[in-house]
């Protein structure tokens, strides 16, 4: 793959990675087009993308490629590093890691700063348990001069005796009009037939994106593990508890199932009872990122759903899609934004079910304070003194 192609394909997968969606990353670099290349960026971007959905035999191999390729490579060490310290059987094997590898590298700045930060760390188990490695490797923009420098040798001129199809006057006048014409009618002809099935243009792409959409989360199983799927003994007392490994993989399974036929609040119900659990943190993690995939869905229906049931277990209701009627109050305006409190299911004077902080962007009306309001919104959690927080999405004002 030539450089400006191969540079495009990677900062694609680049924008992708940085939204989270670590299978069209794969997609994009996990090919046969790229299974040659020997840029080590674009070889530890899909090691990240795959470490993200767990696929570890896979990291294992490009870590092992893009160590034969560049061992001296910033991003291969800081994600070597990372890895290892995810894995370390105790405090002194990853401080010994870090130090060991700073003495063959001592001018990477990221492996300088983790190596402080481990220094600072009382509870290594906790550590360990919540590293993230967004904060251990410096995954920048792809530089087009990489790939310039590692993509394949440029194409060796070969001179011909006779000149092609194309050069200048291999055809007469007459059969070059006569070319242009037919070239023309043909794609007359592609235009106004895509035009006549535009419709069913739009209905295909629509069935696709749903599908691919679907695909997406299809591939996060917890099938394989290799590991318990919860924990016995936890140090922090979660508001869900399972008993046995059966019960939360039948949640988890119901929960995508619930996804496919379109019914998100419930398959939210069941998602964020694994997130606020006894799950192990592998698991914590991929049910989060199925409430990520549902949030991100822009066509949601709304439901009405009492104050009061939110209130009772609003651990279970994030990402919730709701319709909440009140009376504004507080509007305060943030350049595109507006945030004000809705005084939810207000009669009169002091008489309301409770108090939400609604922020919206971009919502297309002009909120007044004392405006009687019908919001539609995402339940995002509890914030200060125990007051839900809505994402507004549309916002009606009731005549």
């Amino acid at each position: 793959m030539q450089g400006d192609a191969a540079s495009s394909v990677v900062y694609e997968a680049y924008k992708a990675y940085r939204k989270g969606r670590f299978l069209e990353v794969l997609a994009l670099l996990d090919s046969p087009a790229l299974s040659s290349t020997r840029d080590p960026y674009s070889i530890i971007l899909c090691a990240m993308a795959c470490l993200q959905l767990n696929k570890f035999a896979r990291v294992e191999e490009l870590m092992s490629k893009a160590g034969s390729i560049a061992p001296q490579y910033p991003l291969y060490n800081q994600l070597k590093a990372f890895l290892y310290l995810k894995a370390a059987p105790d405090f002194e094997s990853a401080l010994l890691y870090y130090g060991e590898l700073l003495a063959k590298i001592p001018s990477d700045r990221i492996l300088v700063k983790s190596l402080a930060r481990l220094r600072r760390v009382k509870n290594f188990e906790e550590f360990q348990r919540n590293a993230r490695i967004d904060d251990f490797v410096a995954l920048a923009k792809p530089n087009r001069k990489l790939f310039e420098r590692f993509s394949s040798p440029k194409a060796i001129k070969i001179s011909r005796k006779s000149p092609t199809l194309f050069e200048k006057n291999y055809f007469s006048k007459r059969v070059k009009r006569f070319i242009f014409i037919i070239t023309s009618l043909i794609f007359i002809a592609v235009i106004a037939f895509f035009s006549l099935r535009g419709t069913r243009v739009q209905c295909s792409k629509a069935e696709l994106a749903f599908h691919t959409r679907f695909d997406e989360i299809e591939q996060v199983t917890l099938d394989g593990s290799g590991f318990d799927l919860i924990e016995r003994i936890t140090k922090k007392k979660q508001p869900e508890y399972y008993y046995n490994s059966e019960s939360l993989q039948e949640d988890f399974r119901a929960s995508k199932q619930l996804i496919k036929s379109g019914r998100l609040n419930e398959a939210l119900k069941k998602i964020n009872k694994i997130i606020h659990s006894n799950a192990n943190m592998s698991v914590r993690e991929r049910a989060s990122f199925l409430k990520r995939f549902i949030i991100a869905i822009e066509d949601r229906q709304w439901e009405e759903i009492s104050y009061s049931e939110i209130m009772k277990n609003p651990h279970l209701y994030g990402g919730y899609s709701l319709q909440w009627k009140g009376k504004s109050a507080n509007v305060k305006k943030r350049q595109t934004a507006i945030v004000f409190n809705l005084l939810v299911d207000y009669r009169a004077t002091d008489q309301f079910t409770g108090m939400a902080e609604v922020y919206c962007e971009q919502c297309g009306e002009t909120i007044k304070n004392g405006d009687m309001v019908v919001v539609k919104g995402l339940f995002m959690d509890v914030i200060t003194a125990g007051t839900p927080y809505l994402k507004g999405r549309e916002i009606e004002i009731s005549k």
